[in-house]
């Protein structure tokens, strides 16, 4: 952890200090496609054909993209939300996390206002074609069916629904029945 090569996740409103809900994971995506596609394979990739070894890629790629997808969707939160239209007028916002719990839905994304008084419940979703609008309102209805998280006090709070997806067919919807749509674009602050 010293040494940036593993990182300690937590769940939203879980104290940082409790090791009980705890997860570890590799930080580092190069060293995440290392140990997926390379290490537990090494012998074959080295005597093993081009397409033999590109088929192995292939087949790692998606979860591996996923994973960064996800975790540039929740660093996004804090450092690039200021430039999405309604986000920005709620105020500043956290450092996003996950947030799991039992059988419970997971989520995501899930931060809060620096003043507490609102929070963002986000579903990421990895695709590497666009998604068009019907897909899209299928994934909305999805993510406000599961309702809030089981956090104290949450209930209270100014809600915000939000979907990222990479991108999306013609214009961006800004919200999909009551979800804002987050794309590629914003995250990699292209679009404002």
């Amino acid at each position: 952890m010293e040494l940036g090569l593993v990182q300690r996740e937590t769940p939203f409103g879980s104290s940082s200090a409790s090791a009980k809900r705890s997860l570890y994971k590799i930080a580092d995506p190069f060293c995440r496609m290392w140990f997926r596609v390379v290490a537990p394979n090494r012998g074959l990739l080295a005597n093993a054909p081009r397409p033999v070894r590109e088929r192995f890629w292939r087949k790692a790629r998606p979860g591996l993209a996923s994973v960064a997808w996800e975790e540039l969707c929740r660093q996004w939160v804090s450092f690039g939300s200021m430039r999405h239209h309604v986000l920005r007028e709620s105020g500043d916002w956290e450092p996003a996390h996950r947030f799991w719990h039992g059988k419970n839905p997971e989520w995501d994304v899930v931060s809060q206002t620096v003043d507490g008084g609102r929070v963002l419940l986000g579903e990421v979703k990895w695709s590497e074609r666009p998604m068009d609008n019907p897909r899209l309102r299928t994934m909305a209805r999805k993510l406000l069916a599961k309702g809030i998280p089981p956090i104290k006090g949450l209930q209270e709070k100014e809600i915000h629904h939000v979907l990222f997806v990479p991108e999306v067919t013609g214009a961006t919807p800004g919200e999909i029945d009551g979800v804002h749509v987050v794309t590629g674009e914003h995250v990699l602050g292209e679009k404002h």
